[in-house]
């Protein structure tokens, strides 16, 4: 994070956070000018961590890490509008003016808003300024509105104390940023009217009309954009086979790899597969409760921290042809030497060298700047993707979404019909892709469907077509539809017979 006026300071830390163990900083933040520091951000940052969710839980870490990042950079800004916490008696309407304008300031779009302070703050910040979509904004006043509504509090608290401990009624200004009552009053000293300002003002200049009840949000927000729709976010069987052929892959690769994208595994669950798990005669799978002998307390931890999954009998189903290649990588895996565990454990991926060498390869969840990969296998994995042509990379995320939509869409069974004839259908029932792939909500699954729109086309001709049949006979509709229902299936068909045929050539040539 590039800033103007200020410079951050971190401590590394391992807690447990919410049964998580997370391995994350304590931050401080300072002024370049002076090398002060920003008290108020230390405060906010404890206050973060006193919040809970709608689910009535603490805030994750990288929860707290996203909201501190926003106001990190929301307190820069103030200081280059000159508004560092410290005042003489303060242009009420600047500062308002100022924070106001704080969603504009981020946008990437500068003409949202016209006002030549704007324009001359973005000027002066140019280098150091993020330029963000509005859902990226609406996310950064999120964090902001927090840190807003927290100097409220506390300039609510101090106000209250001070006007007490000086004689003033309260009703006289009812905590409305007009400070004529303090700064008129010949009772209280320059230093006392300045730390009632400076306690004050931040908080006391957005709640000036928010005293009955802090509202939920603070600062505008902008009109939402349609998320992208990612729909080359996947790949092709054929480009799973490309990748798990790859030479330069280790034997603990190929059969990381090749499990993740048979199973649509989350990596944390993935990195968690126990002998005990494994039903080596039958070929199967099960998720079942994790065997903790042999592990510390932090590995411990981890295991419990990680989502599970929802499945009939813990099992997780293998597809594509990445099932096969698993099996062959497990028995190859095993019998190397980079299986190297120490035996103390049931984990069958461990680390290879180093301090942890033998210990089950377990990633603990990072909260922090700078620092969010999960290690260094996702950084191989990205870049044996690159190898195989795939530059649409979202990390080991990409498998899971590949294999739901490989199930939608691609996934072929055999389908009774009522003539007790038989055909076959490409592509599984949502609510069936939610039990296989272990999601415990349909909403859940139905964030991976995506547009396809040749698919779209081909179903207007369709329409079209059955709206010109209205008139025809019943029979001869039925045959119609039979029809476009064997041409839809007969292209899916060609295209699993080129890749077969592509396969086996590819097969022969080794």
């Amino acid at each position: 994070m590039k800033l103007k006026h200020l410079y951050i300071e971190e401590h590394e830390s391992i807690q447990v956070s919410d049964n998580r163990v997370i391995d994350s900083v304590h931050t401080k933040l300072f002024r370049k000018a002076d090398k002060s520091e920003v008290i108020e951000f230390t405060k906010f940052v404890n206050y973060l961590k006193t919040l809970t969710g709608k689910n009535g839980k603490p805030l994750k870490p990288n929860t707290m890490l996203t909201y501190s990042n926003a106001v990190i950079r929301f307190i820069d800004y103030l200081h280059e509008a000159d508004i560092k916490f410290q005042f003489d008696q303060a242009d009420l309407h600047y500062v308002s003016r100022v924070i106001n304008n704080y969603p504009y300031y981020l946008s990437k779009n500068d003409n949202l808003i016209e006002d030549a302070l704007l324009n001359t703050l973005r000027e002066k910040m140019d280098g150091y300024k993020p330029n963000l979509g509005n859902n990226a904004v609406n996310l950064h006043a999120v964090g902001v509105d927090h840190f807003l509504k927290f100097s409220e509090r506390e300039a609510k608290a101090f106000h209250t104390r001070f006007a007490r401990e000086n004689g003033f009624s309260l009703n006289d200004f009812n905590y409305q940023p007009a400070f004529a009552e303090v700064w008129n009053n010949n009772k209280v000293s320059q230093a006392e009217k300045l730390h009632w300002q400076n306690n004050t003002l931040l908080g006391g200049i957005i709640g000036a009309n928010n005293y009955s009840g802090l509202s939920e949000r603070v600062l505008k927000r902008l009109q939402s954009e349609d998320a992208e729709i990612r729909s080359y976010c996947e790949m092709t069987q054929e480009q799973i086979r490309d990748l798990l052929s790859l030479p330069s892959l280790s034997k603990r690769e190929r059969l990381l790899y090749a499990l993740i994208h048979a199973t649509g595994l989350r990596i944390s669950e993935a990195l968690m597969l126990q002998f005990s798990h494994i039903d080596f005669t039958n070929r199967l799978i099960y998720m079942k409760k994790i065997d903790f002998r042999g592990l510390t307390l932090i590995e411990k931890q981890s295991c419990k921290s990680e989502k599970g999954r929802s499945t009939k009998d813990d099992i997780v189903h293998l597809f594509g042809d990445a099932e096969e290649v698993f099996w062959l990588a497990l028995e190859d895996y095993l019998g190397s030497s980079e299986f190297c565990s120490n035996f103390s454990h049931d984990f069958i991926f461990v680390f290879q060298k180093g301090s942890r060498k033998g210990r089950p390869l377990l990633l603990v969840n990072q909260a922090r700047r700078n620092k969010r990969s999960l290690s260094n296998i996702e950084k191989k994995y990205k870049l044996a993707l690159n190898k195989i042509g795939v530059s649409y990379i979202y990390g080991f995320h990409l498998a899971r979404h590949t294999l739901i939509n490989y199930l939608l869409n691609e996934y072929p069974t055999i389908e009774e019909m009522e003539d007790g004839s038989q055909r076959i259908k490409f592509g599984l029932e949502v609510q069936i892709v939610k039990k296989l792939i272990g999601h415990e909500s349909l909403n859940s699954t139905l964030r991976y469907i995506k547009i396809d729109e040749d698919k779209v086309k081909d179903e207007h001709a369709k329409a079209r077509i059955l709206a010109r049949i209205g008139n025809l006979s019943h029979e001869t509709t039925a045959l119609i539809e039979q029809k476009l229902y064997h041409e839809e299936q007969a292209k899916k068909i060609n295209l699993k017979l080129t890749q077969i045929e592509n396969f086996s050539a590819e097969a022969n040539n080794v």
